[in-house]
């Protein structure tokens, strides 16, 4: 197989000949549709370069659209550097041409979807959220409870800067093929500004809200690398009004803007807890969804987004004033602060809605208190404690901890680690800020065999603080396996 940068560098003729061909097509995208699995690189290469020649004068927003649905056509036909050739193909069809300026196919700052120009006549709130609940269940499968958040949230991207707090969205899939990508995809077509990206930096963050106040839509989130913990700052800064600023040696940034994120497993409890936690579910074989199509759904929903905006306009100063009834089953804080503003849109747009968002913010609640009880660590001392207590022993190995962890299936730990069970390093991780270490010892039956795990002694003053058990001190003997 020849290298691609040769190709990329080659006399053009074939490419010419396919840009010509496209002179009179309506979409860029038919010359890689043309291709088959199977076809040769030297094919592929040549329909890209006949591809973003034809895109790269195209404006920004139309060139991201193209290039997301570019990058899901040569995967499906097993080209898995599919974002590096669009890279590289974009950069030489701009310098063929001659700008000034070449713009990477990344997604930067300005490249944020505009919205249309406002719809016509008032639009019906209730009948508007009717119609983009029904897009949702069409498309993905999740829980009953976060049709009426997804769909309430839509809204509240328009209406954000209503509000002093910003509720992320959080996408939390428990294994690949689930949908969030899906979703994302739906999102998309439907939120203000959308921004979508699976790769940015902090910096490419903090120029796109300056520039657009998008709505961000990233997926990926758990294999961040390191700019991890940074975003992971600017995604809990960007929570509430008041401290939504970062502030570097020369700089300063406003981060207040919505933020949809999607992840395999889960994420920091910071994020966790200033989130609608939205599990994925995989299709099952009862499920009745269809597969998106997001060109076309992009055409079928501007007038849903048109709508959108006209609402927004209308009733700005409605849900400025309005005060929602909190449900008294909300019990933390931060959750009573994430559903005002989803309760405030529900209220204001009337019909069966409050009723429903009231139900939904419920759940919500309800679940994250059993996810998230302030930390996760907390949350692990709580299930550690619950495992001695339970086998009455006086240390277990750290194999047998492992096991027990993931089968409690309304904890974090099945898939604490990318969407797999939490490891034994993660678990020694947790533990180090209580002073709590693995230790060895022989095995009762096989004393050259060594267990290695955890004690009650080490844990007890630990399990008394924070977990709110104070073990006995005459354990029956020891679990070692």
């Amino acid at each position: 197989m020849r290298d691609s940068r040769d190709d990329m560098t080659g006399d053009g003729e074939n490419v010419d000949a396919k840009a010509a061909l496209l002179a009179d097509t309506a979409n860029p995208l038919d010359v890689l549709r043309a291709l088959r699995p199977g076809s040769l690189p030297e094919d592929a290469y040549q329909a890209v370069r006949a591809w973003a020649a034809a895109v790269c004068e195209m404006p920004e927003v139309e060139r991201v659209t193209q290039t997301l649905l570019a990058r899901r056509l040569l995967r499906k036909h097993g080209i898995s550097s599919a974002k590096t050739l669009l890279d590289a193909a974009i950069r030489e069809a701009e310098e063929k041409a001659g700008l000034e300026e070449p713009a990477t196919i990344v997604e930067s700052a300005g490249a944020a979807r505009p919205n249309p120009a406002p719809w016509p006549d008032p639009v019906d709130g209730a009948k508007l959220l009717d119609r983009i609940e029904k897009i949702f269940r069409r498309y993905v499968v999740v829980e009953e409870y976060a049709y009426p958040v997804l769909t309430v949230w839509v809204a509240f991207t328009y209406v954000f800067e209503c509000f002093d707090v910003c509720p992320l969205l959080f996408l939390r899939s428990p294994l690949m093929r689930c949908g969030k990508t899906t979703l994302l995809d739906g999102l998309h077509c439907l939120v203000s500004k959308p921004l979508g990206t699976s790769n940015i930096t902090a910096a490419g963050m903090y120029r796109a809200i300056d520039a657009d106040k998008p709505t961000f839509l990233i997926d990926e989130l758990d294999s961040a690398g390191r700019e991890r913990s940074e975003i992971r700052n600017i995604l809990d800064a960007g929570h509430h009004r008041s401290r939504a600023r970062v502030i570097r040696a020369k700089s300063s940034h406003n981060v207040y803007c919505p933020k949809a994120l999607a992840a395999i497993g889960n994420l920091p409890s910071t994020i966790v807890d200033r989130a609608f936690v939205i599990q994925m579910k995989r299709k099952g074989q009862k499920d009745s969804i269809r597969r998106l199509n997001l060109s076309r759904l992009l055409d079928k929903t501007e007038s849903v987004r048109q709508r959108l905006v006209r609402w927004a306009e209308d009733n700005g100063d409605a849900l400025s004033t309005v005060t929602p009834k909190v449900p008294k089953e909300v019990k933390s804080d931060r959750a009573r602060d994430n559903a005002r503003p989803l309760l405030a849109i529900a209220t204001v747009a009337g019909g069966d809605w409050p009723e429903r968002v009231s139900e939904a913010v419920v759940a919500l609640s309800s679940m994250a208190e059993q996810e998230v009880e302030g930390d996760v660590a907390e949350v692990l001392l709580k299930d550690l404690a619950r495992i001695f207590r339970v086998s009455e022993a006086k240390r277990i190995d750290t194999q047998v901890i492992l096991r027990k962890l993931a089968r409690r299936e309304a904890s974090p730990w099945p898939t604490y680690s990318h969407g797999h069970p939490i490891t034994r390093e993660q678990l020694a991780r947790l533990l180090k800020p209580f002073g709590v270490k693995p230790v060895k010892w022989a095995g009762k039956s096989r004393p050259r065999k060594f267990h290695r795990g955890y004690t009650l002694t080490d844990l007890r003053e630990t399990f008394a603080r924070y977990a709110g058990w104070t073990p006995p001190h005459s354990p029956h003997p020891p679990q070692g396996k």
